[in-house]
Parts: C-alpha cells; sequence; structure tokens
C-alpha cells in the first residue's frame, strides 16, 4: 500500500524557510570572505612589518661591512684613481690625431718640382705651416692651387670635401736658381681624426698635377734642412 505526502505547509512559511536559507548562505559567504581577507591582511602585515624591515637591516649590515672592508683596503684612493683613468683610455684614444697620415698625404699633394725644408702643425687650431724651395715660383702656384683644389672622402658613398679650406702664401722669393716660399694652411680636422671607426680619408689631387706619389719618388720631398714640428697637443 503506497503513502502519500501532503504538503501541509502554508507558501508564507515555505517563502520564509528558503528567505532563512538564502540569509544564512549569504552570511556563510560573508564571513569566508572577511576570513580570506583577513588572512591577507596579516600576510601583508608580516611582510612590510617583518620581512623588509628585517630585509633592510641586513642591508645595512652589508653595506656597513662592505664600506669597512674597502676603508680598510691598502692604497685604496690609488687603486680608484687609476681604474678611473684608465675607464678614459677609450676616449683619449679617440681624441688623438693620427699625425703619421701626414707621410702618406704630402707625397700626394707636393708637385715633383717643389721641396719643403720646414713644417709644422697645430693640431689645435687645425693649421700646416709649410717652407722650401721650389724649381720655379710657377711650380709654387701649382702647389697651392693643388691644395685649394684637392679633396677628400671616407667613405666611397660620402660626397667630396675640401680638404685644405684656405691656403696662403705669406711670402716668397724668385731668383735665378728657382723660388723660395712660405704657406699658412688650414686643413679639415677629419684628415687626421682617430675616429673614423678604423677608415683612412682617401685625398683626390687634380689629376693635371703630377705630384711625388705618381711619380713614385717621394723620397726627395724634404730638403737635407728639414725641420717637422707637431704642435697643437
Amino acid at each position: 500500500m503506497s503513502k502519500v505526502q501532503f504538503n501541509l505547509l502554508p507558501d508564507v512559511k515555505m517563502q520564509l524557510v528558503a528567505a532563512q536559507r538564502k540569509r544564512n548562505l549569504i552570511i556563510g559567504l560573508a564571513f569566508l570572505v572577511g576570513a580570506v581577507a583577513f588572512v591577507i591582511f596579516l600576510v601583508m602585515l608580516i611582510t612590510v612589518d617583518v620581512v623588509q624591515k628585517k630585509q633592510l637591516s641586513n642591508a645595512d649590515k652589508s653595506f656597513a661591512n662592505y664600506s669597512k672592508q674597502l676603508a680598510s683596503t691598502p692604497n685604496v684612493a690609488q687603486v680608484l684613481t687609476v681604474q678611473n683613468q684608465l675607464q678614459t683610455l677609450i676616449g683619449l684614444h679617440q681624441q688623438k690625431h693620427v699625425a703619421s697620415r701626414l707621410f702618406t698625404y704630402l707625397p700626394q699633394v707636393t708637385p715633383t718640382d717643389v721641396r719643403i725644408s720646414q713644417f709644422s702643425i697645430d693640431f689645435g687650431q687645425n693649421t700646416m705651416q709649410i717652407s722650401g724651395t721650389a724649381d720655379s715660383q710657377q711650380a709654387t702656384n701649382t702647389f697651392i692651387d693643388t691644395l685649394k683644389f684637392t679633396t677628400y672622402k671616407v667613405d666611397d658613398k660620402d660626397q667630396a670635401k675640401s680638404a685644405f679650406s684656405s691656403v696662403v702664401e705669406t711670402s716668397f722669393g724668385v731668383s735665378t736658381t728657382g723660388a723660395s716660399y712660405s704657406l699658412t694652411i688650414q686643413f679639415d680636422p677629419i684628415l687626421f681624426s682617430n675616429n673614423l671607426g678604423g677608415k683612412t680619408p682617401a685625398l683626390t689631387v687634380p689629376k693635371k698635377t703630377t705630384t711625388r706619389s705618381v711619380m713614385d719618388n717621394p723620397a726627395n720631398l724634404f730638403n737635407s734642412t728639414d725641420s717637422t714640428n707637431t704642435g697643437g697637443q
């Protein structure tokens, strides 16, 4: 014989029971969320107030210990000074001038009938002083024009630039045996720069001029009374 159950609770009572269940669920969830938030708060409090303070204290102690060790190092001031100087070597190397390029440039721009007896260069002012003798005044004029119209490139893709922006004949003399001259020349500092990535400027000399480099005979470039000086350093 089957049993039959009847729900005798009125609708209001059922709604009340459902509401109580929801309330209990909400209270339980709120309690759980509050507990989790409290745990997070405790973890953050311990991290900030304990762990970080401990780390800062250890860092201060380590700094003090290392400072004492550094202070007790013999000649520490001299060591640090030497290290600082070593760090500047690269910059100083890039700033210095490659004066040895003179022995490549001069034979390229000096005609075969012109000789140099005195030469000086000032890298600070980017000027050269050249004096000497020539077979004729015409040879001196050719030398001056060669310098004026000589150009250079650091790379083949570069645009040619004037190597010597100013060439002034400060004095000259003419005799039955030839001519003498003195020149003041303003040159582009790139010609002697040491900061070109290992490249060397290449001069382009007017083709109408026969120079010692063309004749492959630079030996007689200087007279026996040569005087060469570099300055500006």
